[in-house]
């Protein structure tokens, strides 16, 4: 399983990303250019998707929820994702990834 997503971030939001990608730095790099959604900025990362980026991923989400207030947000445009509680596995945070993974505009697919 060793694929490669783009996903994007509301950039109020994107620290556990920005986080999780200092400590990844082949499988989980920060895009550098400014995009928007509407007036809202927005990072984006290329994910390599890995058992071992999940794992990875999942165990950190589980440690931030625990040591948060037992949620995290995390925005993309209209979409929001809301963690409320550590019943995390590699396939939900593969989910997440895949809800956040940036489709290629029209004009890009020709």
């Amino acid at each position: 399983m060793k694929d490669t997503i783009i996903i994007a971030v509301d950039s109020k939001c994107a620290d556990i990303f920005f986080e999780f990608s200092k400590e990844n730095p082949h499988d989980f790099l920060p895009v550098k250019h400014k995009s928007f959604i509407g007036s809202n900025e927005i990072i984006e990362f290329i994910v390599t998707i890995t058992p071992s980026m999940l794992t990875a991923l999942t165990g950190y989400l589980v440690a931030r929820i625990q040591n948060s207030r037992q949620e995290i947000k995390i925005k993309k445009g209209d979409l929001e994702i809301e963690l409320k509680n550590t019943n995390l596995t590699p396939e939900t945070a593969l989910n997440i990834l895949m809800q956040l993974e940036q489709k290629p505009r029209q004009n890009e697919q020709r």
